[in-house]
């Protein structure tokens, strides 16, 4: 017999230089090259957070199509990694304090954003009317500086979560925006051209729809804007060829220059290193790089270079240490979904009777969630099975909002992700009274690759992988209403019946440190262990619920497993030992049904 939970269904030609401090230009004429070469070059990696460094430097390729990577570290230094997923022309970048990096993309009208180490967006937000430049402020809204000289709006702007505008920023001074910085304050700043071609500056406080404040200051033609630590606005004026250096004063002219050096190219944005030590300029038409600078002094010491055939149009550079909104951060999290409120709780494994540290609510930002299974990969994103797509949606470390989804299957439960990020996906199947099969996902892959089958497979439950990641458990009841459990090897093919007395109904299942199998009892109320080779438990514990998922903790010295009852709660039990020792409360009315756990660093 089975639970009704599954029978339910939801379904230029420049550089530019750009960092978290709000560093923005724009284009260096309205029209774009006849062809964009796409990705042309020397073959870079896509790489994954745990091979990046901690200090990153992103560069806008406007006519290759990409952003490249590079480690802050070094001299003269070659890439080390590309995004090209959601990038089409792209030019202004910024870093929010979270690592997030945002990329304006210039010819769908777009900015797209992505977790750290990560090649696929995790959102989009549209709208924008001819895009170039953009700053994000520390309380999460986005700017976007539209260089439409026609255009009524100039800045376009998105409140916390939007995807599509809030609000514009319009002012009849502003003939061509051409860049946009923030200040501590979060108030804005945007260079443009005026109606006769002079390069102005003018400041908008934080809601102002426009017109702003002119800054008694003119230049040749401004574009990469940036304020230092010490609230200095930094101004790269193109005409001129220098970087200027304002401090702000309380009396008349308010801003007044303190530095000046001049720039080894044609200078088009700017960005600062975190430790605002150095300053990056690009040379806009003549070099395909980056210049940098010593800060304040204006010394070059060194150049980073673009890919053949390319044109690099912005960089980003990620902070030194990203803050945490709930301050310091556990070593290991729990994740807890509740299918019944739609929602996946996040909890500190450590400590008793815990409280959410946070909550996801939604797969995209306007989808819900419907949580099932779930699972972490070794860089600690997180997989979360549901019947609103159906398939799966896939969470960057520390993100809300699903950066890609598994798709193609009409009733997902459990699933598992091995060390190549390869994800197998127990496929329920009820919708059509079974049976049910497992979808295999290499990585990468939103649609599956292959199958593993069995015709004694009716409804699907729970998988784990073993120890070496070649076979794959799977728990299922089969065309005659029995529980079992068989192991199948990961490639697909025949698999091998454990001869599990089928009286019972195994859910959730995991392999512990010595290579037994882990059984949730769902009817039994109990949680079994059964030693490599056995056909009967060897111990069992527990206590009246009904035990659904449950992992391990990463020490496997700790078992959470999630109770599928009124009682709502996920139960930790000490093992081997199987003694509770802590319990969760989920919020009322809900159902725990799928709990997993992953490292936060």
């Amino acid at each position: 017999m089975k639970p009704h939970l599954f029978s339910r269904r939801v379904l230029g030609l420049a550089a530019i230089l750009m960092v978290a401090s709000g560093c923005g230009g724009s284009r260096l004429a309205p029209q774009a090259p006849a062809a964009i070469a796409s990705n042309n070059g020397p073959a870079i990696p896509y790489l994954r957070r745990g091979h990046l460094a901690a200090n990153v430097i992103y560069a806008s390729d406007y006519l290759n199509g990409v952003v490249l990577i590079y480690n802050q570290k070094g001299k003269h230094q070659s890439p080390i990694g590309q995004i090209g997923a959601g990038i089409d022309t792209p030019e202004g970048m910024a870093v929010d304090a979270q690592r997030n990096l945002y990329v304006v993309n210039t010819s769908n009208d777009t900015v797209t954003v992505y977790a750290f180490g990560k090649r696929n967006p995790i959102r989009t937000l549209t709208q924008a009317d001819s895009p170039e430049s953009i700053a994000v402020g520390s309380d999460g809204t986005i700017y976007v500086g539209e260089w439409c000289s026609a255009c009524t709006n100039k800045v376009v702007v998105y409140l916390p979560g939007a995807t599509t505008p809030s609000y514009f920023i319009d002012d009849s001074k502003i003939g061509q925006t051409t860049g946009v910085a923030l200040d501590r304050d979060n108030n804005l700043y945007v260079g443009f051209t005026d109606n006769e071609g002079v390069g102005r500056i003018a400041e908008y406080p934080p809601g102002s729809h426009g017109p702003g404040t002119e800054l008694n200051l003119g230049f040749a033609w401004t574009h990469g804007l940036a304020f230092d630590a010490q609230g200095r606005l930094v101004v790269v004026d193109t005409g001129n060829r220098v970087v200027d250096v304002f401090k702000h004063k309380k009396k008349s002219p308010y801003w007044v220059r303190t530095a000046q050096f001049t720039t080894a190219g044609n200078p088009w944005y700017c960005a600062f290193d975190p430790l605002q030590q150095r300053l990056y300029v690009n040379e806009s038409r003549y070099g395909n790089e980056v210049d940098v600078y010593t800060y304040p002094a204006g010394k070059l010491i060194d150049t980073i270079r673009g890919i053949p055939g390319g044109d690099l149009l912005a960089v980003a550079a990620s902070p030194v240490t990203p803050p945490s909104p709930q301050g310091k951060q556990p070593r290991e999290l729990l994740y807890a979904s509740d299918y019944t409120n739609g929602v996946v709780d996040v909890y500190d494994t450590a400590g008793t009777h815990q409280k959410p540290l946070r909550r996801i609510t939604h797969g995209r930002p306007s989808d819900p969630i419907a949580p099932l299974g779930m699972a972490t990969d070794r860089d600690g994103d997180l997989y979360v099975t549901t019947t609103y797509i159906p398939g799966a949606w896939i969470y960057a470390r520390g993100q809300s909002s699903s950066y890609r989804a598994l798709l193609d299957e009409p009733d997902p439960a459990d699933l598992v992700v091995d060390r190549h990020l390869t994800a197998y996906v127990a496929n329920t199947n009820f919708v059509n009274q079974g049976p049910g099969r497992i979808v295999v996902y290499p990585n990468g892959k939103s649609l599956p690759s292959y199958y593993i089958d069995d015709p004694k497979f009716k409804y699907l439950y729970g998988v784990a992988l073993d120890q070496d990641e070649q076979q794959l458990y799977v728990s299922y009841s089969d065309v005659d209403g029995r529980a079992r459990v068989g192991k199948y090897p990961v490639a697909g093919g025949a698999g091998t019946d454990l001869g599990l007395p089928t009286r019972w109904s195994y859910f959730g299942i995991a392999i512990d440190a010595k290579g037994s199998l882990v059984a949730a009892n769902f009817y039994g109320s109990e949680i079994d262990v059964f030693p490599k080779g056995a056909h009967r438990p060897s111990q069992r514990f527990g206590h009246p619920g009904r035990p659904w998922y449950i992992v391990f903790n990463h020490a496997k010295n700790r078992l959470f497993v999630a109770d599928y009852s009124k009682r709502n709660e996920i139960d930790e039990y000490s093992y081997p030992a199987g003694v509770l020792v802590n319990t969760i409360e989920g919020d009322p009315g809900g159902e725990f049904v799928g709990v997993t756990t992953g490292l936060s660093k």
